[in-house]
């Protein structure tokens, strides 16, 4: 269909359709950059293709145009009825009106989940900038516990909220999302995008970026994990054990300017800590301090580090002591 901006703000004022700042809603209207983010996702006639936020439908169209079958979900009732008019005759072609994430923030729809089933799918679309990080999230560990079959996804989120996915050890924007994202999945910046080709105009820059799930490839003890033949048990034990990584991880960021023994006990995590110091040998370690310096020696972690200098494996290390010591 091609719409270009002067014909969609004519179509979206005849239908009445006023964009919100609150659901997030600037689309993307430079069909050359719609067509770079479909030629990139690598979209072709074997795919299913899951599209969130999908708005007035312009990315919409183009991948129904490769894929093999396009779920597209929009939230806005009027912004999904004007996606029907316009697209409603494409067979492979599904539009939903719903929201992508459930009640319980990181988590998505359980409808939609059972919709799309276990059909492996790669995700594309032009993410409402409020709910970028919890939707990423949510399709993240949905894919860790086998509640979905994610194979890629290539999303377009604000610029600063890309840095941070792809943030490296010791950055100021490293943060617990930066590690969170990165144990999971491997994050690639593509491509930055001007504000001008978007409408409404944002008054920020927006950066396409590729996640390429890894699922549970860097645990340090995930041969053991995944070799057990009970489906139900895996999923459960992994869920279980990725739930103990991000509550130490979000809890000692929570205090990211203080060292990492502070954050530990601050966040209500010294625990930790103090059973590993108890598991050392009390002749060697005879002070309480000592005794937790070294065990988080143990990670490859000085009790004077911050949050944000420490690595992604030094904090899965951390992790393995949690569930060595049964805490």
């Amino acid at each position: 269909m091609g719409l270009t901006k002067t014909s969609l703000v004519s179509l979206l004022k005849d239908k009445g359709i006023v964009t919100s700042k609150r659901l997030g809603q600037n689309f993307l209207i430079d069909r050359n950059f719609l067509k770079y983010i479909v030629r990139t996702a690598g979209v072709s006639k074997g795919d299913t293709v899951l599209e969130i936020g999908s708005g007035p439908g312009l990315l919409t169209e183009l991948l129904a145009e490769k894929a093999k079958m396009v779920y597209a979900v929009e939230i806005d009732r009027k912004l999904y009825q004007l996606s029907q008019e316009l697209f409603g005759h494409i067979k492979n072609l599904k539009f939903i009106n719903a929201d992508i994430l459930s009640h319980r923030l990181h988590r998505l729809n359980p409808e939609i989940i059972n919709l799309i089933g276990k059909t492996p799918i790669k995700v594309v679309s032009n993410l409402p900038y409020k709910v970028a990080v919890p939707i990423i999230m949510g399709l993240l560990e949905s894919n860790l516990e086998g509640r979905i079959k994610l194979q890629s996804a290539t999303v377009m989120v604000q610029s600063e909220v890309a840095v941070r996915l792809a943030a490296r050890t010791g950055c100021s924007e490293y943060s617990a999302v930066s590690v969170l994202c990165q144990m999971l999945a491997d994050i690639k910046i593509l491509k930055k995008i001007p504000p001008e080709v978007f409408y409404p105009r944002p008054h920020i820059y927006s950066t396409l970026v590729s996640i390429t799930p890894i699922g549970w490839g860097r645990w340090p003890n995930s041969v053991s994990v995944i070799a057990n033949p009970d489906t139900k048990c895996q999923d459960e034990a992994i869920s279980n054990q990725y739930q103990r990584f991000k509550k130490l991880v979000q809890g000692v960021f929570t205090y990211r300017r203080k060292t990492i023994r502070t954050a530990l006990e601050k966040s209500g995590q010294s625990n930790l800590i103090n059973r590993l110091a108890q598991a050392g040998s009390p002749a060697d370690l005879p002070d309480k301090a000592l005794a937790q310096a070294g065990a988080l020696a143990k990670a490859g972690i000085s009790g004077r580090q911050r949050p944000q200098e420490i690595s992604i494996e030094s904090y899965l290390k951390l992790e393995t002591f949690y569930k060595q010591c049964q805490i």
